[in-house]
């Protein structure tokens, strides 16, 4: 009965750290404490925890027992990789006995060890990690000691994937409140230009308007009157052009009524009209309309584009691009502008959006770019 009731102890010690970081949740604090108290259960003099990154390279994450161990480069590239490879524990007894590869037994026995123990770390069947053992002397294990570490091994792999769904939860968590911050500066910003266009344009037309009709009340002079109403119908054209101009930036009325191929070319012309800006607007295999949310994020991202090269690029000609490719669709905008350096702070808050609301419908965003080689965007939606 001493081997079930040394294994119970054993996996009690080892879970009190693990409880400990369930209660904090503080992301990483377990490997090294859990690791500790292996080292000290098998009494080992090495104990090492490395991870599998995506790019299938190993690396260490907790190491205890060996203070002359400045190097686990060996550990990851011998042990730890014929266990990734085979799936299955690694045991040594005896490192001038073992039927292991050499490139194993001499990277172990370089180090100084004749005996260790390497077992995976396992999530649903997939390998994450391994956690190695290492003794100076032969040894020999009993079947208890083998079932406690690849137990404990389980035990870890369940830990560290839920701390790799914390640590992304966190990193979402920040994402989503800048975003939510970037999108309501730049809701802020809209509103504060839509009020400076329409105290400065229309309101001050308006108030022109009154003024010329208050003129108008004492005058007798019926050529005078007739100039000065041709003069205040030209005023409140101008005036219902620019009402018209400020409700079509909000939400054209073609884009409902014809489709986004009409809304872009109308956009298109009025940008050029209005700057002298040279577009050239390119459609492929698109014969019938898209589905609305996939019509209203492609003419806001043609809107945001355009705008932005206009401010920004110093740009004389930009190519839009608006291609059906069977189940999506691609919008592609480039110019011949200065271009920027990318960076992770090259977004300002109309591309923030833009990004945002492709990737609410489930469609990827994409920008390239090179000081003095232009900007080009791309969008792939699905439908």
């Amino acid at each position: 009965m001493i081997s079930p009731q040394w294994e119970l102890n054993a996996l009690n010690e080892i879970s009190k750290p693990l409880i400990a970081w369930r209660r904090s949740l503080d992301t990483y604090t377990f490997p090294e404490p859990v690791l500790i108290k292996i080292v000290s259960m098998m009494n080992a003099d090495l104990g090492a925890i490395s991870l599998l990154g995506e790019d299938l390279t190993m690396s260490s994450v907790a190491i205890h027992g060996v203070k002359d161990l400045s190097d686990p480069t060996w550990l990851n590239e011998t042990v730890a990789k014929a266990v990734v490879e085979s799936g299955h524990s690694l045991i040594i007894t005896d490192a001038f006995s073992a039927e292991v590869p050499d490139s194993v037994v001499k990277g172990v026995y370089q180090e100084g060890f004749r005996a260790f123990i390497c077992t995976p770390l396992k999530v649903d069947q997939r390998i994450i990690g391994v956690i190695a053992l290492g003794w100076r002397t032969v040894q020999e294990f009993e079947q208890y000691h083998l079932t406690f570490i690849e137990t404990a091994g389980d035990m870890l792999g369940v830990c560290f994937h839920n701390a790799q769904l914390i640590t992304a939860h966190q990193t979402n968590e920040v994402e989503l409140r800048r975003v939510c911050k970037a999108a309501i500066e730049a809701q802020e910003a809209e509103r504060k230009r839509l009020a400076r266009e329409l105290h400065d344009e229309v309101g001050q037309a308006i108030t022109a308007i009154l003024l010329r009709l208050k003129a108008m009340q004492d005058e007798t002079d019926l050529e005078l009157i007739k100039d000065r109403l041709n003069g205040l119908r030209y005023l409140t054209g101008q005036t219902l052009e620019e009402v018209r101009r400020l409700s079509m930036d909000l939400r054209p009325t073609v884009l409902d009524d014809l489709g986004l191929v009409s809304a872009i070319r109308w956009y298109v012309d009025e940008c050029s009209s209005r700057t002298g800006l040279k577009v050239n607007f390119l459609l492929r295999n698109i014969t019938e309309r898209l589905p609305e949310e996939v019509e209203i994020v492609l003419y806001r991202a043609v809107q945001e584009g355009l705008t932005n090269i206009i401010r920004h690029a110093e740009a004389k000609h930009v190519q839009i691009e608006l291609e059906l490719q069977r189940n999506t669709v691609l919008l592609t905008i480039c110019d011949d502008g200065k271009g920027m350096k990318l960076s992770s702070e090259y977004n300002g808050l109309g591309l923030i959006g833009m990004q945002e609301r492709v990737k609410l419908i489930g469609g990827q965003h994409n920008i390239n770019s090179q000081p003095g080689q232009g900007v080009m965007i791309s969008i792939t939606l699905p439908i």
